[in-house]
């Protein structure tokens, strides 16, 4: 249930964006070639296009008056260049020049989310919604921001107004998901993913949303020696369908990967965790989580090298630096597992299993 992934996909979703469309004996190599040739083709075309857009706009505001609505449509294709800073300054000249479109501060909003100015999104979004809006993904983007900044009650009441200006509106019913799972209400909360997923099937994050809670539920299930095989089963439905619709959803592939080591299928799971960190580079609890399966097939080296990586990613991670820790000393390398354990100690003085480690290992090293 990470901000970055919902929230981003719920505002891109909703950018309104000007029109700027436009053998069997192959190797798996070649095929793979060949799709990559024309994706990157596809791309330089859109490319071309959008900077043929916006030097036309360009053109007209040089030599006609300026209009607001140029500014905007000349923002929209910056944006989609990834020139935000640029798309910025063109919607707040259209704001400048027509302070009363909701729309133009909607824009900006999206713009100020990008560039990870949450408050100034938020303040954009609240300006488009008191100049009056039917649009629900501006409310909805505004109790976004709100639901992650701990104001949960703020967030699920625009949400609501989100559905009472578009009562088939996925998104708002989704956060209604999001607002009850962070009450701890269950049922309310895959009331509400499950009608996401009544108005849109393909939504990745629902699916997310009720694997996870299968996943919780198969868990406590286990510990209770219940039957859960069909939670599991469940859960893991829920992960594939995410990954299906979305298959750059980090997340899901993170969480099938938790699941599967959890139910000790460990290559499986490398091969979860592979694809997560593909997408995802900076996961750290995926490479921790790689280290553990390594370290649990007496790969140390393999592992280590896991656990540093999350390391480099939150070098206060005490869990990691004592499993890396455990694989030095596997290695025979007792001086570096040594300083190992004694960071873990320090960064979380509560775990103890790096303490005893730390003090058996100084013992056995006349420290």
């Amino acid at each position: 249930m990470q901000k970055s992934i919902f929230l981003f996909l719920l505002l891109i979703s909703a950018v309104l964006l000007t029109d700027c469309s436009s053998d069997k004996k192959t190797t798996k190599k070649d095929s793979l070639q060949q799709k990559t040739n024309i994706q990157l083709s596809d791309t330089e075309k859109q490319l071309k296009i959008i900077e043929k857009g916006i030097k036309d706009i360009t053109d007209s505001l040089e030599k006609f008056a300026p209009k607001p609505d140029l500014y905007y449509r000349r923002s929209v294709l910056n944006f989609q260049k990834g020139e935000v800073n640029t798309a910025v300054l063109d919607v707040k000249r259209a704001i400048e020049l027509e302070p009363k479109n909701p729309d133009y501060h909607y824009q900006l909003g999206i713009y100020e989310y990008v560039l990870a100015k949450d408050d100034e999104a938020l303040n954009a979004y609240q300006e488009a919604i008191k100049l009056g809006t039917n649009n629900p993904a501006i409310y909805a983007a505004a109790a976004t921001i709100l639901f992650y900044q701990g104001k949960v009650d703020n967030a699920q009441k625009l949400f609501q107004i989100a559905l009472e200006k578009s009562p088939n509106y996925p998104p708002a019913y989704f956060g209604l998901g999001l607002v009850y799972r962070n009450k701890n209400n269950n049922t309310e909360a895959r009331k509400y993913f499950e009608k996401t997923l009544e108005y849109d099937s393909t939504f990745s994050n629902a699916h997310l949303e009720l694997g996870q809670m299968a996943h919780e539920e198969w868990k406590l299930a286990k510990t209770q020696k219940k039957e859960a095989s069909n939670l599991y089963q469940q859960a893991l439905n829920y992960y594939q369908k995410s990954i299906k619709f979305n298959e750059n959803n980090a997340n899901a592939h993170y969480n099938m990967g938790v699941l599967l080591q959890e139910n000790q299928e460990l290559d499986k799971a490398i091969f979860a965790y592979n694809k997560c960190l593909f997408i995802n580079p900076s996961y750290k609890n995926a490479y921790y989580n790689r280290g553990l399966i390594q370290w649990e097939k007496k790969q140390y080296a393999f592992a280590r090298e896991d656990f540093t990586r999350a390391i480099q990613l939150d070098n206060t991670f005490s869990d990691a630096l004592y499993m890396r820790g455990t694989c030095n000393e596997a290695l025979d390398n007792k001086e570096r597992a040594l300083e190992d354990y004694k960071l873990a100690v320090k960064f979380n003085p509560n775990n103890l299993e790096a303490q005893n480690a730390y003090k058996d290992l100084k013992k056995q090293l006349g420290k």
